[in-house]
């Protein structure tokens, strides 16, 4: 996902400006800058396919969050009123959406984490191909220490797994119980007494998301091939299910001892 600041050549931004917008897709800057890194990995894999690397190259085209919108109520065309050439700066974040997606950017709902992942491997992965099995960029590691044969230290945690039977078999199943995010402190709008989220867990086992507020241990709990735009809070339908995947999150940090805001005077 493009970065602040946001900038591009003046003849893609002008490309966009009149486009009509399409489900919260209407900055014309952001549209630019997707456009021109959508050119840029082009060349380079046209580069390797020259070269004839072309089976000795793996691609990974990922995000590592989801696109920076969605924090405000959209109008009815899903456009936040803020002019589609702002550039990003001053405090304005409504710069994408990720609907159908809830949140976005900064966010453990699914705008915030539910990010591409394309890969391109000639003759290992097969074309066309696609997966339902949930992945982490934390699997990124263990995969290419397998893919290149480094040994990894006895005393070394390893939080992913090994990608490779995914890709080589896109049925393949990965022998893990769930996904678990930290994120123990705030992040803001830059806007006066607001935060795009205050500290919070999740976990996503399956089809099914508990998310942990920690300021007063508020849960909310959904089921994602059913709800995908985290609408429906099922925690006090399916208290069973909450509590099962409340305790294996707190298990989880547990294990890692992983820090915990406190209060402060």
């Amino acid at each position: 996902i493009p970065h602040s600041p946001f900038e591009a050549p003046d003849s893609l931004v002008q490309k966009y400006v009149n486009k009509r917008p399409v489900s919260g897709h209407y900055h014309a800057i952001y549209a630019a800058m997707i456009e021109a890194l959508d050119t840029s990995v082009g060349r380079v894999m046209a580069k390797i396919d020259k070269l004839g690397l072309i089976e000795k190259t793996l691609f990974i085209f990922y995000s590592d969050n989801g696109g920076l919108g969605g924090y405000i109520e959209q109008d009815i065309q899903g456009i936040p009123r803020i002019d589609p050439l702002d550039n990003g700066q001053g405090g304005k974040l409504e710069i994408t959406h990720n609907m159908p997606l809830r949140g976005g950017k900064g966010q453990l709902y699914e705008g915030g984490i539910h990010v591409p992942l394309i890969v391109r491997w000639p003759g290992v992965v097969p074309a066309g191909s696609t997966t339902d099995e949930s992945v982490i960029s934390v699997d990124f590691f263990a995969t290419f220490a397998e893919l290149t044969g480094a040994e990894i230290p006895e005393n070394q945690v390893l939080d992913g797994v090994n990608l490779l039977p995914l890709l080589r078999n896109p049925e393949a199943e990965l022998d893990r119980e769930a996904l678990y995010w930290h994120f123990p402190g705030y992040l803001d709008t830059r806007e006066p007494g607001s935060w795009r989220t205050t500290p919070v867990g999740a976990i996503r086992a399956g089809d099914w998301k508990l998310l942990q507020f920690f300021e007063d241990n508020t849960i909310e709990l959904y089921h994602l091939t059913d709800d995908i735009g985290e609408h429906h809070d099922l925690s006090n339908e399916r208290t069973d299910k909450a509590a099962d995947l409340l305790g294996k999150l707190e298990a989880w940090r547990e294990t890692l001892n992983a820090p915990m805001p406190k209060p402060t005077d």
